[in-house]
């Protein structure tokens, strides 16, 4: 699953159990630094945070799905 305009991960992180992997997009540090801080604190590994904007990270995450590189 990707999650773009992910912010802190409210809406994402409840969802991690059901994903084998999740990657969360965001732009700002700020979400990105507190979203990090809840994966530790949590123990979550299946998420990836990818800092960028939602229209490069869709266009990686695209490139990625055809080819099969992770």
């Amino acid at each position: 699953m990707v999650d773009l305009y992910a912010g802190v991960g409210a809406l994402s992180l409840p969802l991690h159990r059901k994903m084998r992997e999740l990657k969360a997009v965001d732009i700002f540090y700020k979400s990105i630094d507190s979203f990090r801080k809840a994966l530790k604190t949590e123990n979550i590994p299946n998420v990836e945070i990818i800092k960028a904007t939602a229209e490069d990270a869709a266009e990686e995450v695209i490139q990625e799905g055809e080819t099969g590189i992770n």
